[in-house]
């Protein structure tokens, strides 16, 4: 019987030890391929999974902005129709009526446009001077006045220039209405809000922003305010100058009884809003030397110049009368709705 050499079997054995493993290198090799394969796929998976999550978000931003467009255009404004923030932004072309949105998420944009057929809300108030019971009357001294003026009772105006159509009811104009509630808890955010009365003056009170008080107002010798006077009762302009600048969508003055502008010199930019419960405490008179304001004249009761010898300019501005915060010019609902829509990215 022949046996085999101890050399040969030990050789043998080293190459079927080295085969083995060889095996095992080329199955790890194999799954390793695969196990990174399925790694990347899965990895591509989510960023998939994510753009398309951004894409379908995009689309709904757009969506979204359309339905709000159409709802400022409808209860607001139609300037107001136009818009954007921080996932779309919304352009309404009153004259064509299409209204494009752009909605963005992530990286992904979608345009979605639409043209609406109906009518919009009212743009905007189109009066420089206007008074609900007590009329309109400017007969002492001299001026321009640019805008258009509605009285639901009277206008009498003599001595100075108007560059603007006068009506007089019928029809009758809705009174706006204020949201003083809104200017209360604004001027108490500030720390604005005062229930006595209130001195606007260096030696007084200073500073700019909402001004809330629950009683009379008076502004004296005051230049440079940036801000709004609230009062639940007068508001008094007097001295030398004072000046007001109202910020952006919102008044210059707000008050439920009298506003009584008189000294030397007065400039406001920003509207005035003469508005209450009762109209026979509600009047605005002007018995100032020079008063330049740019906006309009708002009240529920009269409207007044009783200074002989004195220059008045009053010219309208959109910027002072669009869009302001707490303010509610009763203007009817329109009924804008979607005529054809289209996804154009």
């Amino acid at each position: 019987m022949k046996t085999m050499p101890i050399n040969s079997g030990i050789n043998l054995l080293k190459e079927e030890k080295g085969y083995v493993l060889g095996m095992v290198l080329i199955f790890f090799l194999i799954f390793s391929i695969i196990g990174l394969s399925i790694l990347e796929m899965a990895g591509d998976e989510r960023v998939f999974a994510a753009r398309y999550s951004h894409k379908v978000q995009a689309f709904y931003n757009a969506e979204a902005g359309i339905n709000r467009g159409i709802w400022l255009a409808n209860k607001v404004s139609l300037s107001a129709a136009t818009f954007s923030n921080s996932t779309v932004n919304v352009v309404y072309d009153s004259t064509t009526k299409i209204m494009t949105a752009t909605g963005t998420s992530g990286q992904n944009e979608r345009i979605v446009r639409v043209t609406l057929q109906g009518s919009g809300g009212e743009d905007i108030w189109p009066y420089v001077l206007y008074s609900d019971t007590q009329g309109i009357e400017f007969t002492k001294g001299d001026g321009e006045i640019k805008g258009d003026i509605h009285s639901n009772t009277s206008i009498t105006i003599s001595g100075h220039d108007v560059d603007g159509d006068q009506t007089v009811a019928p029809p009758a104009v809705d009174v706006p209405t204020v949201d003083w509630d809104y200017y209360k808890q604004a001027a108490i955010a500030q720390g604005k809000y005062r229930t006595g009365y209130l001195i606007l003056n260096t030696s007084y009170e200073t500073g700019d922003g909402i001004w809330y008080c629950e009683g009379p107002i008076y502004m004296w010798n005051y230049e440079g305010l940036e801000g709004t006077l609230v009062s639940r009762n007068s508001v008094y302009l007097f001295g030398s100058k004072n000046t007001i600048e109202a910020p952006d969508s919102l008044p210059a003055i707000i008050a439920e009884r009298l506003i009584y502008f008189m000294g030397n010199e007065i400039q406001i930019e920003g509207s005035i809003f003469n508005l209450g419960t009762n109209p026979v405490y509600m009047q605005t008179l002007i018995n100032c030397q020079k008063l330049e304001l740019d906006g309009s004249i708002i009240t529920k009761g009269l409207i007044r110049k009783n200074s002989n010898n004195s220059e008045t300019n009053i010219k309208y501005k959109k910027k002072y009368v669009e869009d302001i915060m707490g303010i509610d010019y009763q203007f009817e609902s329109g009924d804008l709705q979607i005529f054809t829509w289209s996804e154009i990215k």
